[in-house]
């Protein structure tokens, strides 16, 4: 549960040597809205070992800046699933999806709803989700993780045959666009 909130910010992340070491990246990090022991970058800039690697901007003003993960339906839904509460996490997960915003957080969403409707013997519900949400135009990503997903349900219920045809058509996408 820690990793979400970090990448949700508002963390007091100060030591003397570095507040981020990277090492083996080239790619830039996400570290805003954190308290990085100053408000001023001057201060704390100094000590990323790359400091053009990480974004912090916005960052905090000050220490200890009052967060709630309740405030955000995704990390309280991660959490709520955690805690095996699959009922309580499933409209959270639900309503991360509903945001018109697509992120890693609906990725995310699509593959703990399987999860916690397995909990709950509820996979046919979710397959009939999908299958709505498929009729829809979707972004190629979100349409994707929904396919993966659906794969998934269809061999849990034992439907092999709509599995083995949607893994054969995924292989068949996949060597095209590597041509």
């Amino acid at each position: 549960m820690e990793r979400l909130l970090v990448h949700h910010g508002h963390n007091d992340i100060v030591n003397a040597n570095y507040n981020i070491q990277l090492a083996f990246t080239v790619n830039p990090i996400s570290a805003q809205r954190n308290w990085w022991g100053s408000d001023n970058p001057n201060d704390f800039v100094q000590k990323f070992n790359l400091h053009e690697l990480v974004v912090f901007d916005p960052w905090d003003s000050t220490p200890n800046t009052p967060y709630s993960p309740q405030s955000n339906p995704f990390v309280l839904a991660m959490q709520l699933m955690f805690e095996e509460q699959y009922l309580q996490a499933i409209p959270l997960f639900h309503q991360v999806l509903a945001d018109s915003v697509l992120s890693t957080e609906d990725h995310a969403s699509i593959n703990s709803l399987l999860i916690c409707y397995d909990k709950t013997d509820n996979l046919t519900y979710y397959r009939d989700f999908i299958l709505d949400q498929l009729e829809n135009e979707l972004p190629e990503k979100l349409e994707q993780w929904y396919k993966d997903c659906l794969a998934l349900i269809n061999r849990s219920k034992g439907l092999f045959g709509e599995a083995i045809t949607y893994y054969q058509m995924d292989r068949w996408r996949i060597s095209i666009s590597l041509q």
